[in-house]
């Protein structure tokens, strides 16, 4: 993901054809996250509880449901997500850039999950090592993309840091 010079307000970037690919399909994953995923609290026993995890469902599907028609359209814009001969240019609004980061930090946030919220070293070298089945292989592999790609826009967003 290369900068290219900036066009007024936007954030224009090149990327080889094979980066524009796991981007695209990193993307598509989205939603990841659901809400029996998440907790409302560590040690729980709010009063109201299934009210409040009910009114917290609603909101994030309206959300998802939001962010996953903005990815498919952000996709199908030639203007934002153009396929060119050298790979793929994305141009992107500085609103967009922060929503592109929250839908991949809900891909990478939802892979780490379902892959049982590994905290151990040993056991993400394990699962990088190919000791698992398909469907963890798949998580980790979006797990790590979708982390490499939130790093190379936010370096793109602060150079100096």
């Amino acid at each position: 993901m290369k900068p290219e010079r900036p066009t007024g307000e936007r954030l224009v970037l090149r990327m080889s054809r094979r980066e524009g690919d796991l981007f695209e399909r990193t993307l598509r994953m989205y939603p990841v996250l659901s809400t029996n995923d998440l907790k409302l609290t560590r040690q729980g026993g709010l009063p109201d509880e299934e009210n409040s995890r009910q009114l917290l469902e609603e909101a994030l599907a309206e959300q998802r449901e939001e962010n996953r028609k903005l990815v498919q359209d952000f996709l199908q814009d030639a203007k934002q997500f153009a396929r060119t001969q050298q790979g793929v240019r994305l141009e992107l609004a500085e609103s967009q850039v922060e929503w592109l980061l929250q839908v991949l930090n809900d891909v990478r946030v939802g892979c780490w999950v379902r892959l049982g919220c590994p905290e151990d070293k040993r056991l993400r070298l394990a699962i990088s090592a190919g000791l698992m089945n398909p469907g963890k292989a798949q998580h980790f592999w979006a797990m790590e993309v979708a982390g490499y790609f939130q790093m190379r826009l936010l370096s793109r967003l602060h150079p100096e840091e």
